[in-house]
């Protein structure tokens, strides 16, 4: 669940910050697509971070 707060937040940021270099209509179109981009990268970084945590507990088990 981080991984999709932190993907939001920063989709957020992102948006709002391209809102004041192009016009409505094509940040509107941006994020339209955010869905899709923000979806894909949460998926990534709660895979990451699962893969990490199986690593650490598979190296802790060696000695």
């Amino acid at each position: 669940m981080s991984g999709t707060v932190i993907v939001t937040v920063a989709g957020l940021f992102m948006w709002l910050n391209l809102l004041r270099m192009v016009p409505a209509r094509v940040a509107a179109s941006v994020q339209f697509l955010q869905p899709v981009f923000g979806i894909a990268a949460a998926s990534l970084i709660t895979m990451v971070s699962r893969n990490e945590v199986g690593n650490r507990a598979r190296n802790g088990n060696v000695r």
